[in-house]
């Protein structure tokens, strides 16, 4: 960031600096991590429709700062949750979906008023919200393209378990040993 400040000394800040190249296409931007970014600047991304991708496993490796997740959304900006291959050590959404709400646990302890997100939230951030982007998919909704992962969790003896349960269970605990079915625009692959 202060870097792009020397390169740029007469623009107000880092996104105004894409902005004026532009680079904030509404509703074609995605932007990483948004750790450091003003009210100006936030602004400017709410305005913009452009899609912040939070990164939690990139924020605990880096430690160069959390996005304020639920701030952002409370303030009207498109937030997703992503994979950061670069400082991740995971692609797996589910992981990064656990991680999400973990670092939001944690990023609530040190800021009162900052809740944090519950497993519907996150598992929006990872389907509905960012499937937005590509148009009518990330939903089992009529007119969604049918993207979908089946998956099987065993049974635990002596406990029933509710199918939201059992998401959750794969949201924390699961991985592609768990997945039986994958389905893009409704072909098995």
């Amino acid at each position: 960031v202060a870097w792009v400040k020397e390169l740029h000394p007469d623009l107000p800040s880092y996104t105004a600096v894409y902005d004026t190249f532009g680079l904030l296409r509404p509703e074609k931007t995605i932007m990483a991590h948004a750790i450091y970014l003003s009210d100006e600047e936030k602004r400017l991304l709410r305005d913009k429709g452009v899609y912040l991708a939070h990164c939690a496993q990139s924020n605990a490796n880096l430690t160069s700062g959390i996005m304020p997740l639920r701030r952002n959304l409370e303030n009207g900006l498109t937030c997703t949750i992503a994979s950061d291959v670069a400082a991740g050590h995971t692609p797996a959404m589910n992981k990064q979906i656990a991680l999400t709400i973990e670092i939001s646990k944690l990023y609530s302890l040190q800021h009162d008023r900052e809740k944090a997100l519950t497993i519907g939230e996150g598992l929006y951030l990872a389907t509905k919200g960012p499937g937005r982007f590509y148009g009518r998919t990330g939903s089992f909704e009529k007119g969604y393209a049918f993207d979908a992962l089946v998956i099987h969790m065993d049974d635990i003896e002596g406990l029933e378990r509710t199918p939201f349960e059992k998401l959750q269970q794969f949201i924390y605990d699961g991985d592609d040993r768990n997945i039986i079915a994958r389905y893009v625009d409704g072909v098995s692959r």
